[in-house]
């Protein structure tokens, strides 16, 4: 499993997504597995801010509920022209 500054991802389930456009979720449900399997392997670093990830731009955005309590990211799929494809939740 992958791990952050505060802790340690879980695994591929313990996550929520939501999918824009039913016509792409497949594509969405693809780019899902690929996040979280680069999550858990360490290639992809959880880090605030909006960059350009293999094809797509994705947004990363830490998830504090209370002082200094880390409670997860909140990460935005696009792909280069713009369009939303999926947003997860970790």
């Amino acid at each position: 499993m992958g791990s952050f500054e505060g802790g340690e991802i879980m695994n591929c389930h313990d996550y929520k997504e939501e999918f824009v456009d039913e016509n792409k979720s497949h594509k969405a449900k693809e780019v899902t597995a690929k996040i979280i399997s680069a999550i858990n392997m360490n290639r992809l670093k959880l880090t605030e801010g909006e960059r350009p990830w293999r094809n797509f731009v994705i947004s990363i955005t830490e998830l504090v509920w209370a002082r200094n309590l880390h409670d997860g990211y909140l990460i935005h799929v696009h792909d280069h022209n713009s369009k939303h494809l999926t947003t997860l939740t970790i």
